[in-house]
C-alpha cells in the first residue's frame, strides 16, 4: 500500500524539477520589482517575467505527464519491501512525519502528516486487501490527473497576481509600469487571478483531507462502506466507476 500512497512523495519531486522551479520563481519574484529600478529596460523584464511564468506553468504540467503514465506503470506492482529497497529515503520520510505530527496542532496538517503511517498500517493478510488497494490506487489515479491541471492553474495564477500587485504598487501615475495601462483594471485582473487561485487551492486542499480520511477509514471499514463517505462533492468526482 506504501507504493500507492506514497509514491508520489518519493518520485514526483526530484532535485532537477525542484531546482529549476525554485529559479523560476526567483525570475519571477526579482523581475517585478525591477520594473521599478530599470524602466528603460521594462520590455526584458516582461519577456522574462512572463516566459518564467508560462515556464513554471508548462514545467509542473509536463512534470505529471511524465509522472503520471511512472505511477500506474509501478504504483500496483511494488510490495513495501520492494518500494523501500527502491527508495532508501522512504524511512527518512516516515520518520519525519511522525515527528512533525506531534509538533501540529491544526488538524488538517496533523492529517496530511499521517499517510505515511496510514499506509504502513494496511495489512497484507487482510481478505479484502486486494481490494482495497485497487480502489484506493482509482482515486489516488484520478486526483493525480486532476491535479495535474489544478496546480498548473494554480501556478500560473498565483504568480501572475503578485505580478500584477508588485507592479502596481511600484508604478506612479506618470510611470504605470504594467501591461495593462488602467491601474483599476490590472488590479481587477489581479484579483481575479487571487480568487481563482484561491478557489482551485481549497478545491486541492479539501480533496486532498477527505481522501485521506476515506483512506484512514479503509483500516477498519470495506470498500462497499467506505463509499458511503463519498457524499462530499469534493469526493464524489473521484469515486471510481463501476466496472
Amino acid at each position: 500500500m506504501k507504493s500507492i500512497l506514497l509514491h508520489y512523495r518519493l518520485v514526483f519531486f526530484k532535485p532537477i524539477y525542484v531546482v529549476s522551479s525554485v529559479f523560476l520563481l526567483i525570475i519571477i519574484l526579482l523581475g517585478a520589482p525591477f520594473q521599478y529600478l530599470f524602466p528603460e529596460h521594462i520590455l526584458i523584464l516582461r519577456i522574462f517575467i512572463f516566459s518564467s511564468i508560462f515556464l513554471l506553468a508548462f514545467l509542473t504540467f509536463s512534470r505529471y505527464i511524465w509522472y503520471i503514465p511512472k505511477y500506474k506503470k509501478e504504483a500496483l506492482n511494488l510490495s513495501n519491501e520492494e518500494l523501500e529497497k527502491k527508495f532508501p529515503k522512504l524511512l527518512k520520510i516516515e520518520k519525519n512525519a511522525a515527528r512533525f505530527a506531534k509538533r501540529v496542532s491544526d488538524y488538517n496538517n496533523w492529517l496530511k502528516l499521517q499517510l505515511p503511517l496510514i499506509a504502513s498500517k494496511f495489512n497484507e493478510q487482510d481478505p479484502d486487501y486486494k481490494e482495497k488497494q485497487k480502489f484506493i490506487y482509482k482515486i489516488i489515479l484520478k486526483f493525480q490527473i486532476v491535479q495535474s491541471f489544478l496546480v498548473t492553474i494554480l501556478m500560473a495564477c498565483l504568480t501572475l497576481f503578485y505580478y500584477f500587485m508588485v507592479t502596481i504598487v511600484v508604478s506612479t501615475k506618470d510611470n504605470n509600469l504594467s501591461v495593462i495601462p488602467n491601474f483599476t483594471y490590472a488590479f481587477i485582473t489581479g484579483i481575479i487571478f487571487l480568487v481563482v487561485g484561491f478557489a482551485v487551492w481549497i478545491w486541492l486542499n479539501q480533496s486532498t483531507i477527505k481522501l485521506i480520511q476515506v483512506i484512514r477509514n479503509l483500516l477498519t471499514v470495506s470498500v462497499e462502506e467506505s463509499k458511503k463517505s463519498f457524499k462530499s462533492i469534493f469526493l464524489r468526482f473521484y469515486l471510481p466507476k463501476e466496472n
